[in-house]
């Protein structure tokens, strides 16, 4: 129906039906967001940014499972738009209120943004990338065009390397939300069990009704859990996780090598591109 239901009648018979069409709310960000898109090809994965960060979430946690982090030479700097990629699932375009254009690359690291490009002196507010076609050649170019604050826009040729990626880069993707998923479980998990050993309660309160989702799939009904420090239940299910991250770790170092021939990957294609560039103003002169 389009309606709008007001937060006062969540608690009346109109709280049935706005339950069915909103999932989940969750606070994400110290004032408006900006943006929220759902992964291309990972559907249970999605981005957020506003104030001054992006975060990416896994559908039915109360937290998010990665946050970027702020610039310190920038304080001021917020982060007006972000845009997953439509050909790399690892990597994130955000714009700024400053007018640079960042491209993150979740599997090469997480704490700075692989390029950072001053385009333009205005804020950047919309991102938006051509649309793929259905067959694409090897000639095949990836085109970004973002939008400004004063109206204006800007249109892009992306590089090779920001284009195709490694084959089995969705699988490294996955891999890399799995462990950082139950990271996230295992805190508040363990943040939990701090709070009921400290109030010296017998039962466990999973505070507000989001975070249920977060640890409820982990929880074994049949193990029985005191609440009490040292509990056989809490004891089992905290190694239960812990083998878990340790495989997940084990696996990521598997994976090592398959980063590196990606890495010499990119630097191939760059230096593909500079050649064919020198070739191009080449046959200019």
């Amino acid at each position: 129906e389009d309606r709008l239901v007001p937060m006062s009648t969540y608690d009346s018979a109109a709280a049935a039906d706005a339950k069915r069409v909103v999932r989940q709310i969750v606070k994400a960000h110290a004032g408006p967001g900006y943006v929220v898109q759902r992964h291309p090809t990972i559907p249970d994965v999605y981005l957020t940014c506003g104030d001054w960060c992006f975060k990416v979430w896994r559908a039915g946690l109360a937290a998010p499972i990665l946050t970027s982090p702020s610039d310190p030479q920038h304080p001021n700097q917020k982060i007006t738009c972000a845009r997953w990629s439509p050909t790399r699932p690892s990597v994130i375009f955000t714009g700024t209120s400053d007018g640079l254009v960042q491209v993150w690359d979740l599997l090469d690291r997480t704490h700075e943004p692989v390029l950072s490009h001053q385009l333009i002196p205005d804020p950047v507010t919309c991102l938006e990338f051509k649309p793929i076609p259905e067959r694409r050649s090897d000639k095949f170019v990836q085109h970004l065009v973002l939008g400004t604050k004063v109206g204006s826009f800007h249109w892009f040729s992306l590089p090779r390397a920001l284009t195709r990626g490694p084959n089995n880069e969705r699988t490294l993707m996955e891999n890399m939300i799995e462990r950082e998923v139950r990271r996230v479980v295992f805190m508040e998990w363990r943040w939990q069990e701090r709070e009921t050993e400290a109030s010296g309660s017998s039962g466990v309160t999973f505070g507000d009704a989001g975070a249920a989702p977060a640890v409820s799939f982990l929880m074994d009904p049949k193990a029985g859990r005191s609440g009490k420090k040292g509990g056989k239940g809490s004891a089992a299910i905290a190694a239960a996780i812990e083998d878990e991250l340790n495989a997940l770790d084990t696996e990521f170092e598997q994976n090592d090598e398959e980063e590196e021939n990606f890495k010499r990957l990119v630097e191939q294609f760059a230096a593909e591109e500079e050649k064919d560039a020198k070739e191009a103003e080449g046959r200019e002169h």
